[in-house]
């Protein structure tokens, strides 16, 4: 009789065993890929860019400009020639999430701003697992429709790491009483050889 449960047992323990092991690789997974994407956060790999002329015409949403979003266009970035001739040169896979715009009123007069700083931020992040690059991204600054100064920010980023993009504008003046927001074109995302 000591037999059955110590054999109950032992399957229940190696039962356990099987889906803690499960578990972890799961949660392994997940944090070497990520997360899924929320709406904030878009992924962009080369396939994005295999067709571009297709991909314009089945969003018409799609800009070379993202007015304060993380949303981005479907383009391919002018090709330099692949050192192989069978191979060609794809943009490698990012992600552009957590657009951010920081107004702060330094200076008043009468209750009305005349001194602003508007910060401009974007979390740019390298998912290709083997190419570091060079990355630039371009901030407008926006009031109303209307562009009123750009600005750009480039950094080299290694594979599986991001870096935060920023710009500082000063508004003096009137004019700095308004509300601003920032938008962001790519201006170079790093390419890689496939064969």
């Amino acid at each position: 009789m000591n037999k059955i449960p110590l054999a109950l047992i032992a399957i229940i323990a190696f039962a356990i065993i099987l889906l803690f092991s499960g578990i972890k690789t799961t949660n392994k997974i997940i944090n070497y890929y990520g997360n899924e994407p929320s709406e904030e956060e878009k992924f962009f790999s080369p396939a994005d860019n295999e067709n571009p002329e297709e991909n314009q015409n089945s969003n018409p949403a799609n800009t070379d400009s993202s007015e304060g979003s993380s949303e981005d266009s479907s383009e391919t970035s002018e090709q330099t020639s692949p050192t192989t001739p069978s191979c060609s040169l794809q943009q490698i896979s990012y992600s552009l999430k957590n657009s951010q715009t920081t107004q702060t009123c330094s200076t008043y007069q009468e209750e009305i701003c005349v001194d602003k700083t508007v910060e401009c931020s974007l979390k740019v992040t390298n998912l290709d697992f083997e190419t570091t690059g060079l990355f630039e991204i371009q901030f407008n600054l926006i009031e109303g429709e209307s562009t009123i100064e750009s600005a750009s920010d480039s950094h080299v980023i290694s594979p599986k790491n991001f870096k935060i993009f920023s710009t500082t504008f000063n508004i003096q003046g009137e004019t700095a009483d308004k509300d601003f927001h920032c938008s962001f074109n790519k201006l170079q995302i790093p390419e890689k050889e496939v064969c």
